[in-house]
């Protein structure tokens, strides 16, 4: 049974709050959920299907942000970190070890005083896009050039991280065999297009019923 230890920051006063848990303990709580060090804030994630729903406080922002990941970036990967869309900042810290968790907390100890440190407690020179990008290792193009200005921002980033993770579990792809179609962002959707086959599929970034509807798909098949 492995455990995964997993870090985050109260938005409040900044405490840093550790807690392990195992997918038993998860699957057998459906909603699981742990208090900050302080008392301000808990860690919160739900279990739905083969996905987990984790509420995260976040230390730059008044309310936490929802990502969506499969289980296997959750309880079988070495690490995984989230970044708060607004900011850039990371704000969820996982590992199967407290001191890589730890470790990884650690590094974005400097961005977070800096972030602190703006009067507006937003780093102007981070864009959104930038965040939804350094999401993970697909290359997605941006077909309106330049910087996205998202129609909503915290919906285009959950919708986007949870695209990235489908196509690490090999559920994106095509009818004609192709695993690994082009993807471009626009302010209010993302597209997929196939370069074999010419077929495109589109995904709307501008309500929770949209992230919903890619939350309940078990794959992304272009047909």
């Amino acid at each position: 049974m492995k455990t995964i230890w997993a870090g985050f920051r109260c938005p409040m006063c900044a405490a840093e709050t550790f807690v392990s848990f195992t997918r038993e303990d998860i699957d057998a709580e459906k909603i699981w959920s742990a208090p900050g060090e302080c008392g301000h804030c808990s860690l919160i994630i739900e279990s739905q299907k083969d996905k987990y729903r984790i509420n995260v406080p976040c230390i730059t922002c008044s309310t936490p942000h929802r990502y969506t990941v499969g289980e296997k970036l959750l309880f079988e990967r070495d690490s995984l970190v989230l970044q708060c869309a607004y900011s850039g900042v990371d704000c969820f810290f996982a590992a199967d070890s407290l001191e890589k968790a730890r470790e990884a907390m650690q590094v974005s100890d400097e961005e977070v005083m800096r972030v602190i440190s703006l009067k507006e407690g937003r780093d102007t020179d981070v864009t959104v896009e930038d965040s939804l990008r350094s999401a993970g290792d697909m290359v997605i193009d941006s077909s309106e050039g330049g910087d996205v200005d998202f129609y909503n921002p915290e919906i285009a980033s959950d919708m986007l991280f949870l695209v990235k993770d489908m196509a690490l579990e090999g559920k994106l792809g095509c009818s004609c065999g192709n695993r690994e179609p082009d993807i471009r962002i626009k302010s209010d959707c993302i597209e997929f297009l196939c370069p074999k086959c010419g077929r495109s599929l589109t995904l709307y970034t501008r309500s929770t019923s949209d992230r919903a509807r890619l939350e309940d798909m078990s794959e992304i098949l272009l047909k």
